[in-house]
């Protein structure tokens, strides 16, 4: 009943503005075709990073740009929320502290831009961010 597509990925390896092309179809049928699974009762969120996108959020600027990149794609298509799949880059990697409590700012960027994501989507969307 969830559905993953993938994926939103960085610009560059310096710009954190996410991108999101839907492969085969254009925008609006994609969107189409995302409003028939949410008719159906599924889920559907939009994947972020993969293997081979490195998300690199050590400073305010590439968090900013991540958020509100991701709020404007959220928005744009429709996507219930989103799943990451961040498998590369500083945004993960434990350099300070611990999973439980990190004191790396990349971690703290990345926490900080879902909590805003959440937020914006509420807002926006009246529901809580899948």
């Amino acid at each position: 009943d969830i559905i993953e597509v993938a994926f939103a990925t960085p610009a560059s390896t310096t710009d954190m503005t996410m991108q999101f092309t839907p492969d085969v179809v254009t925008q609006s049928q994609f969107i189409t075709q995302l409003q028939t699974l949410q008719a159906q009762g599924r889920k559907v969120l939009l994947s972020i990073g993969g293997a081979t996108s490195t998300i690199d959020l050590s400073s305010s600027a590439n968090q900013t740009s991540f958020t509100t990149s991701l709020n404007t794609l959220l928005d744009t298509y429709g996507f219930d929320g989103i799943d990451l799949d961040i498998e590369s880059g500083n945004a993960i990697t434990v350099t300070g502290g611990t999973i439980s409590s990190p004191t790396n700012p990349s971690q703290l960027n990345l926490i900080q831009a879902v909590k805003d994501i959440m937020a914006h989507y509420r807002l926006i969307h009246g529901k809580k961010c899948g």
